[in-house]
């Protein structure tokens, strides 16, 4: 049997789960996964974030659900969000809906039950400037519960992710759920509005122009829809006064017939590592010397534009800012940014252990 070396950083989810799903849906016995030995360059590098790819020795797949360039420069194949006309990556929304398409209807039709005693929640950890002015927008109006680290108003402290429990329970005794991107690009839809729609909130929606190729405008609140955040929080008051109005956004089917999270298959995505995985065995295939030098030069200093931007693009369409001057004045500010932001959140975390 064929054998591949691997080496996994992954920073966000665990490594051995993702070689243990290679080896069960992928591979199959069909090629044999072997961890780097010494410092002989792996075959292939699997990594789930931009920042780790100047750590690299081998082909890079990168599979992450956060934005990231698809420069062919920088990594060889990708699983994404997102999606691109490239051959070499792959848009896919496992993981986000948790289960299929007709299960997360049953369990999200059950919760539509569940009495909706409260107005809103705000989850959310990092401090993006436009989603939070939203939010103390609509706190003006009425009484809207954080209880992340970013505006807490609560005893508890909720960081839930997409396959965290706790956060849809949470949700569903709740009218509305707060759900805006970072950025706004087309495609990248994350776990923040299917969250609210499986535990039967409505959504309150920010982010991607083409939101409605994956759910069905009908079920939740596009303030994108609106000339500006007061006309949003103004209907979102006259839904909250219409006990019919906001029936009709949980009645309404989640996915549209055509939705782009329904038509997608494991089969499919299998297909697509299977594909990177026999690029790896090829030569022909791999990096060559110059390409892994200019990603050990120039990865980190394309990670930390990046990062800039992420911090910057204040919900306006992202931009590439590889090229841009102001990219690299913005980095070393994102430096400084991180530290303030993990300092104040450890700062928090002390305050609700010194309330226990």
């Amino acid at each position: 049997m064929e054998s591949l070396s691997y080496e996994i950083f992954f920073r966000h989810t665990s490594g051995d789960d993702f070689i243990s799903m290679m080896n069960k849906n992928v591979v199959k016995g069909k090629l044999e996964l072997k961890a780097r030995q010494g410092r002989e360059p792996a075959d292939i590098s699997f990594i789930d974030s931009a920042a780790s790819a100047a750590k690299t020795s081998g082909l890079i797949l990168l599979v992450s659900g956060e934005l990231a360039t698809l420069n062919p420069k920088l990594m060889d194949y990708s699983v994404m969000l997102y999606p691109s006309s490239s051959p070499r990556h792959c848009q896919t929304f496992r993981g986000l809906i948790l289960t299929d398409g007709d299960e997360f209807i049953r369990i999200r039709n059950q919760r539509i039950d569940t009495p909706k005693t409260k107005f809103c929640n705000y989850i959310y950890s990092h401090p993006i400037p436009h989603r939070n002015r939203f939010a103390r927008q609509l706190m003006k109006r009425k009484r809207v519960d954080c209880p992340g680290y970013c505006l807490n108003n609560m005893k508890e402290t909720l960081f839930g992710g997409a396959s965290d429990a706790s956060k849809t329970d949470f949700m569903s005794s709740y009218k509305f759920s707060v759900c805006f991107e970072h950025t706004s690009y087309p495609g990248y839809v994350t776990e923040k509005i299917y969250s609210a729609l499986w535990a039967a909130s409505v959504p309150i929606y920010k982010g991607a122009p083409d939101i409605a190729s994956y759910i069905n405008p009908k079920c939740f609140i596009n303030v994108n829809d609106f000339p500006n955040d007061k006309a949003a929080i103004d209907y979102i008051m006259k839904v909250d006064r219409s006990p019919e109005l906001h029936q009709s956004y949980l009645r309404a089917d989640p996915f549209p017939p055509d939705s782009l999270v329904l038509h997608d298959s494991e089969e499919r995505l299998n297909q697509f590592y299977m594909k990177a995985l026999r690029a790896a065995q090829s030569n022909a295939a791999k990096p060559s010397f110059a390409t892994r030098l200019y990603r050990r030069i120039y990865r980190p200093l394309a990670c930390a534009h990046l990062l800039a931007t992420y911090h910057h693009v204040d919900g306006l369409p992202l931009r590439d800012y590889a090229l841009d001057w102001r990219g690299w004045l913005r980095s070393p500010l994102t430096v400084l940014e991180k530290i303030y932001h993990y300092r104040g959140r450890a700062r928090h975390v002390n305050m609700r252990l010194r309330r226990q």
